[in-house]
């Protein structure tokens, strides 16, 4: 049980599209905040939001993540962590 990071975004727009593009797909995405409060900075290592799947939906939204990515919907494709 749990959940796994399947994606690391740098700003909103870019989470949110990835959260959306998993959640149409069926899967249960939740994206989370990574960067420091308090800064009005909302990009790079300070915007960083990981979207994060159940463990048990983690290898489906990683295949749906290759081929966004290999599509150019996304810029990258999927963590590569292990579960």
């Amino acid at each position: 049980m749990g959940r796994v990071d399947v994606y690391t975004a740098t700003g909103a727009i870019e989470a949110l599209t990835v959260a959306e593009l998993l959640r149409e797909a069926g899967l249960d995405a939740t994206v989370r905040e990574m960067g420091i409060y308090g800064y009005p900075m909302s990009i790079g290592p300070l915007g960083e939001k990981r979207i994060s799947v159940p463990r048990e939906e983690a290898e489906e939204a990683r295949e749906i993540l290759l081929r966004a990515a290999e599509d150019g919907v996304i810029d990258h494709g999927p963590e590569l962590t292990s579960d």
